[in-house]
């Protein structure tokens, strides 16, 4: 549990640090187009959740990324937190250190781990989409439904 907890904290560091976040984001959709439903795209979401290429390629990158976070060192930014709050590292962690290292044994099996994590998590979601496409026709007439009955205010 501790493993897993630095590399959660390492990762979200990597992410929030990362070069993506910083391009321009696109304005949000409109209002109407925010509103527009269409339980086809859930089904197309679910078909590609459900594909093997896809889960294969998708699982392959987690496990890509689990591996390059652990060659990630940590030992300056461990430096660098106990310098901004002392106290706050508890171990003597040397500057290039890296996050293997410091998980040791307990994140041998990490990236393989959320490989196989990442490719059920997909096989639940698509499952998932597919089931509320098949509910969204029903869903959607009892949104409508509501609207005429509830009191306006």
């Amino acid at each position: 549990m501790k493993a897993l907890k630095i590399f959660a904290a390492v990762s979200a560091l990597a992410l929030a640090t990362s070069p993506v976040l910083a391009h321009d984001v696109e304005k949000a959709p409109s209002k109407k187009a925010a509103q527009k439903f269409d339980a086809k795209q859930l089904e197309q979401a679910a078909e590609m959740l459900s594909d093997p290429k896809t889960v294969a390629g998708i699982s392959k990158m987690v496990e890509g990324f689990a591996g390059a976070m652990m060659q990630m060192p940590i030992g300056q930014m461990a430096a660098t937190i106990e310098q901004a709050q002392p106290g706050t590292i508890k171990k003597d962690i040397p500057a290039n250190a890296t996050v293997a290292q410091l998980m040791g044994e307990d994140g041998k099996d990490l990236p393989q781990e959320f490989g196989t994590k990442s490719r059920e998590m997909m096989g639940m979601m698509g499952g998932m989409l597919k089931a509320f496409s098949l509910m969204a026709p029903q869903l959607e007439k009892l949104g409508k439904d509501l609207a005429v009955a509830l009191p306006k205010k």
